[in-house]
């Protein structure tokens, strides 16, 4: 796995464990796991970010899309 990729994944698990000093509700932890869950561990992500064709700010446009679909579902 990059370093990159491996260094994400190792954030989102310290939230999802509750080892970081963010506060988060139920809503936003969702949706990380959701994040963490179906985009970062798929395969096809994982052939993306070795081939090179997936980069720092394309994760957080993801993340930042997830987010907004979730907001909008909710309102």
């Amino acid at each position: 796995m990059p370093i990159v990729c491996q260094t994400v994944c190792d954030i989102l698990q310290s939230f999802l464990k509750g080892d970081t000093q963010i506060m988060a509700d139920e809503a936003f932890q969702n949706a990380v796991q959701s994040y963490f869950e179906v985009f970062l561990k798929s395969e096809r992500v994982m052939k993306m970010v070795q081939s090179g064709a997936c980069s720092q700010h394309d994760f957080r446009e993801v993340f930042r899309n997830n987010i907004e679909k979730r907001v909008r579902y909710v309102q």
